[in-house]
This record gives structure tokens, C-alpha cells and sequence, in this order.
């Protein structure tokens, strides 16, 4: 998923769509880190990537709930420390897309990449909302992607580079 794809700037995109696609990004991270569970070869890799598809669920769950009830029934958002962020998705080389027969190093180049993305996205969409719930959950959103992707980039660091 390309930031670029999604035109920010378009005036007449309404909230509606910007959640529809908010929710597409959301099932393909899921979709990502569930076939990256398989190809997985250590217990604490697929732990950790178990829990970053359900998360991926958890921000689905949120943005139907704000998609169904509107931003006034949105509760509260609580904030939390901001993660670290290694920078490993804008150094490495990752691949366009991921092949079938891709393996774990590949998956988690394209899983950084793709958790960069969506926090830009969510980032941009925080930048272009009125104060309010619904900014609070995209700026929400945006920080646990980053979240995410100091996961996975220690995941790589730690599988990956302990290889060179």
C-alpha cells in the first residue's frame, strides 16, 4: 500500500470512503501477518506476529464501530508512550511485492514498509480532521502503527540482521 495511492487532498472525499479504505489497509496487514505466521520458523516470531494480526483486527473493529455509530459515539481516546521508531523501512531494499514463495525476511520488509504506510495515511488523515474524536483516533491509529513497525523492524533486526 502506497500513501500515494489515497488523494488526501481531494475535497469532496468524505469520511465515509476514508474509512473504507482505512479498513481495506487494516485486512491486508491482517492477510500479511497471517502468512507470515506460517512461514515463520521460531515460537516467539509467530507469537509476536499472532499478536500484531489481532491488533490489525482491533483497528478494523474500530473503524467499523466509528463507520457504523459515527464520530459522536466514539469513546474517549487514551494515549499512550510513542514508540521508537528504527527506521529500517527507509534504508532497505523491500520488495515491490511479496512473491509466493517468499520467505520470512522478505515478509517482514514488506510488513515494515506496509506499517510505515498506513501511519502515514493515518497521520495525513489526523492532519486533515477537525479537533475531535475522530482526529484523536486517527493520530491513535497513526501511533500504534508506528508501534508496529518497531516490532517488526526489531523482529528483523533480531532474526535477520544476527545473520551478517
Amino acid at each position: 500500500m502506497a500513501t500515494a495511492d489515497f488523494d488526501y487532498m481531494g475535497g469532496e472525499q468524505y469520511l465515509e470512503e476514508i474509512l473504507r479504505q482505512a479498513i481495506r489497509f487494516e485486512e491486508e496487514s491482517y492477510a500479511l501477518y497471517s502468512n507470515a505466521i506460517q512461514i515463520s520458523t521460531t515460537a516467539d516470531a509467530r507469537a509476536m506476529l499472532e499478536d500484531l494480526a489481532a491488533q490489525e483486527l482491533g483497528h478494523k473493529k474500530k473503524l467499523q464501530r466509528l463507520q457504523e455509530r459515527g464520530v459522536a459515539d466514539l469513546a474517549p481516546v487514551v494515549r499512550t508512550t510513542e514508540a521508537q521508531d528504527l527506521k529500517l523501512a527507509e534504508y532497505l531494499q523491500v520488495p515491490s511485492e511479496l512473491a509466493q514463495d517468499a520467505d520470512l525476511q522478505d515478509v517482514l520488509l514488506v510488513a515494515m514498509q506496509r506499517e510505515k504506510s498506513t501511519r502515514e495515511f493515518y497521520l495525513k488523515l489526523g492532519q486533515l480532521t477537525e479537533e475531535g474524536p475522530a482526529k484523536n483516533l486517527f493520530d491513535l491509529l497513526a501511533e500504534e502503527e508506528l508501534k508496529h513497525k518497531n516490532r517488526v523492524e526489531s523482529l528483523y533486526e533480531r532474526l535477520i540482521y544476527q545473520d551478517f
